[in-house]
């Protein structure tokens, strides 16, 4: 496998990383590592789905991800085994004041580490870890999602974690692209009920506004 040089980039702002996954995701560890790194002054960045499971392998080996001074974190196609990933994300990325979560696609295609009935389990352990300074910057949270993914299980936790521990956040914006096209009555009625769930979890920041965009 060739391996890819970044030369000086001290001039970007903005960076998105991705790849399309050909092997294992060990062989993309130290890559993504390096390139994570060599970007690691960026104010705007966004990580990838087999990005974000290459730095699962990491996490599994207690590599901590190079430490970031993001300030805009994007993370796309976001899938329903990688919370514990997320939150070694952010703790590597502890001046994010903006967190943009896309999980309008759901899948589990993370086989490195954590099964399914596991997810619970990481999240209690990456609390111990993590919690000291995570979220202590953010302000501002969007989360992308769909009707396959709004009442699911991971979904929940994720928006209870950061209200939870989001000391200074101010707004919540979750979004249902399918909620315009004609929803029948039971979506709507589901819909409402995650609402009111959503809405009822306690946050840290008495400032937190939830909102829903249609």
């Amino acid at each position: 496998m060739n391996r890819c040089r970044i030369k000086d980039v001290s001039a970007l702002v903005e960076a998105k990383l991705d790849f399309e996954e050909e092997g294992a995701l060990e062989e993309f560890q130290d890559i993504v590592r390096d390139i994570l790194e060599s970007v690691h002054h960026v104010k705007k960045l966004t990580v990838g789905r087999s990005c974000l499971m290459a730095l699962s392998i990491m996490m599994v080996k207690h590599l901590p991800s190079p430490l970031s001074k993001c300030k805009c974190l994007t993370i796309a196609s976001m899938g329903e085994c990688d919370f514990p990933n997320i939150l070694s994300l952010l703790q590597s990325s502890p001046y994010v004041e903006t967190l943009v979560l896309d999980i309008t696609s759901w899948g589990c295609m993370w086989s490195a580490c954590v099964r399914h009935s596991d997810v619970d389990y990481g999240v209690k352990k990456s609390k111990e870890i993590y919690f000291k300074s995570l979220l202590l910057h953010l302000k501002s949270v969007k989360i992308l999602c769909s009707a396959k993914t709004f009442d699911k299980k991971e979904f929940i936790l994720v928006v209870k974690f950061l209200l939870k521990n989001a000391k200074v956040l101010k707004k919540m914006v979750i979004t249902k692209p399918w909620a315009m096209q004609n929803p029948t009555h039971n979506m709507l009625q589901e819909s409402l009920r995650v609402a009111e769930k959503l809405l009822s979890f306690p946050r840290s920041s008495p400032n937190a506004v939830v909102m829903f965009s249609y």
